[in-house]
């Protein structure tokens, strides 16, 4: 057979009369244009086999309702088990009608145009690719979308221009959403989609396809509510059965463990939109924090405040480096000091009769410090705990009814605040003379790299003397890597000597302002105290004591001194 006769046979393949037809069609939403509804492109595929005279082959259709454009990156949400697992089954329609070519029931594919089927390049080529092997033809029911021609190369030629006007359109729909989600998103916008928990949208009176967001109240409450849980101890686990039993109008929303990481994670809740976290379906990854977007802030859709957002994040930031920082049932472990050696004490459960313990061996740290000759002191952690409650509560009964014990308890406070800010005055005069110590070597460093790279330059034109000009040229890297080193140490003083300033900087709190501050930090105690859960007693009490105190000194007969943060 020439080639004449093989372009015939594959035109006549194409025209030949199939014994079952797959029709597909898709649109983006239900709300689709009209010229590209699903009942219109059923209508043309209609009429196109009307046309072809095939209006006695029985035919199924499939259909999707979903965006062309969602590519292999979103395949995490899928079994990697599923053998028909590639981008393009990710529609349901697609994926269904893939199944049931590989099982021959039927012979042809109408479609009205290419981007029904894909905008993606490489996902038309894998549709392409599939039904080719399976010997199915795909037909087009648009005008000018089948190119019926002699000449097969012109005939891809025009299938693969198609599938790139498609994909390019797809890209530039793409690019300007980007566009118009960052202006937005700039100018206090919502970028779209629906809104977060806790908001509701309202329309621009200038322009009612962009909305901005508004506090829903009843939500608003929950959120709040769902920060302050976190804060004072809550695991997100324990917030949704709280949120359950507590907030019988949210039963209609599905509260998972998920639902409220993504809460205590958005900081549109201080007032601040962040958009391009992320990316869209088609490439979900996580975006560096420079190509975050942040719009200006809001006063009108705070719910909480910064020091509340601050203190989640920072608890997170406590789990992330010790994910058992919370759920220890040591709640004192890296604050209790002995005082006999000034060593930490360290926890240990025996698992016997012993149970929880505290303990100091008295092993100094430091090799030229004298041994202390003590024995090792060991403390039961429940005993301790209850010390140490019990001293906190008799504290706040004492501010709240002795103004005396109060003045005393200020006048300490005072005292102890200037030791400490002394000591940082003298951490800052060390580090402010290790910073211009090494401002002087880097300045001797790079005399010396100057130095050094003329005489390289002069030892390449004359190499009289080779072992002298390779032993300038190992100290010259020698140097240089000693210069980029001291640099990462003065970077790192740099973030000391800054550290230490704004401690210092803050102001002295009046007596007043003082006392409602311990009382409002000491007032939870008796109510977590009496807390039923003990696993959500103890961490609230872990964070509480992690927040106030800054360490407490204890002697071997059980005396303790508490040193507040």
């Amino acid at each position: 057979m020439n080639n004449l006769q093989l372009k015939e046979s594959s035109i006549s393949d194409m025209n030949s009369l199939p014994k079952n037809i797959a029709i597909y069609t898709r649109v983006s939403t239900e709300k689709q244009d009209s010229n590209n509804s699903k009942a219109n492109q059923l209508e043309s595929i209609k009429q196109y086999i009307n046309n072809q005279g095939w209006s006695d082959v029985p035919y199924e259709i499939y259909s999707d309702t979903q965006s062309a454009s969602i590519t292999s990156n979103s395949l995490n949400m899928y079994n990697d088990s599923d053998a028909m697992n590639p981008s393009i089954f990710l529609r349901d329609g697609l994926r269904r009608l893939i199944y049931d070519a590989n099982y021959k029931k039927f012979d042809k594919l109408i479609v009205y145009s290419h981007d029904r089927l894909s905008r993606d390049i490489y996902e038309g080529l894998l549709i392409k690719h599939t039904l080719k092997k399976l010997n199915i033809d795909i037909l087009y029911s648009k005008a000018g979308e089948q190119i019926n021609s002699e000449n097969q190369s012109i005939n891809n030629f025009f299938e693969n221009m198609l599938s790139n006007i498609a994909a390019l359109e797809s890209s530039i729909i793409g690019g300007r959403v980007l566009i118009g989600n960052r202006h937005n998103i700039l100018n206090n916008i919502w970028a779209g989609g629906p809104a977060p928990y806790g908001y509701k949208l309202i329309a621009l009176p200038s322009n009612r396809k962009k909305s901005k967001l508004s506090i829903y109240a009843p939500e608003a409450r929950v959120v709040k509510k769902i920060f302050e849980l976190y804060t004072t101890g809550y695991t997100p686990k324990d917030i949704v059965q709280f949120i359950k039993s507590e907030y019988s109008y949210n039963k209609d929303r599905l509260w998972t463990i998920n639902s409220i990481k993504s809460i205590l994670n958005n900081p549109v809740y201080t007032g601040t939109m962040v958009w391009n976290k992320k990316g869209g379906k088609r490439n979900p990854r996580k975006h560096p924090i420079d190509e975050y977007v942040y719009s200006k802030f809001d006063e009108n859709i705070k719910i909480i405040d910064e020091k509340l957002w601050k203190k989640s994040v920072n608890i997170r930031k406590l789990q992330d480096e010790n994910p058992k920082f919370l759920s220890t049932a040591f709640l004192l472990q890296g604050m209790l000091v002995c005082k006999s050696c000034g060593n930490y004490l360290t926890s240990k459960n025996h698992g016997n009769s012993s149970g929880r313990v505290y303990f100091c061996s008295h092993n100094n740290k430091d090799k030229f410090s004298k041994k202390i000759n003590a024995p090792t002191i060991t403390m039961k952690a429940s005993l301790i705990h209850n010390i140490v409650f019990k001293e906190l509560l008799n504290l706040y009964k004492s501010i709240l009814s002795i103004p005396a014990f109060f003045d005393e308890f200020y006048s300490n406070y005072l005292n102890k605040l200037k030791e400490k800010n002394n000591n940082l005055l003298v951490q800052k005069d060390e580090i402010e003379s290790n910073i211009n110590h090494c401002d002087d070597i880097l300045m001797k460093c790079s005399s010396e790299i100057s130095r050094l790279l003329e005489l390289t330059n002069v030892m390449s034109k004359d190499i009289a003397d080779i072992d002298y000009h390779e032993k300038n040229l190992l100290l010259l890297d020698s140097i240089k890597e000693f210069k980029t080193s001291l640099i990462l140490s003065k970077s790192q003083l740099n973030d000391d000597l800054n550290k230490i300033n704004r401690k210092l900087s803050k102001p002295i709190p009046s007596k007043a302002c003082f006392k409602d501050y311990v009382v409002n930090t000491l007032n939870p105690i008796e109510d977590v105290l009496s807390q039923e859960n003990s696993k959500i007693k103890n961490r609230c009490l872990r964070l509480l004591l992690h927040e106030i105190i800054d360490k407490i000194i204890i002697s071997e007969t059980f005396e303790i001194e508490i040193i507040f943060k």
